[in-house]
């Protein structure tokens, strides 16, 4: 698979689909898409889900703090 770093996501929704453009910002650029992933509604809803328990995790290993 393919790995790239994103600084920036661009949420997006139609009747039918949710878009998440996740993009690279710099000082000296303008902003690039690096990727853009297309998911049904209930796929970003297990992503939300997903998402939020990590994070819950991430900050109670690290006391709240970003790391």
């Amino acid at each position: 698979s393919l790995e790239v770093y994103s600084n920036v996501a661009i949420i997006s929704h139609t009747e039918d689909e949710f878009i998440i453009d996740f993009m690279l910002k710099t000082r000296t650029q303008d902003d690039i898409v690096v990727s853009r992933v297309i998911m049904s509604p209930a796929q970003a809803r297990r992503l939300n889900s997903t998402l939020d328990k990590n994070i819950k995790n991430f900050d109670s290993e690290r006391g709240g703090r970003d790391g």
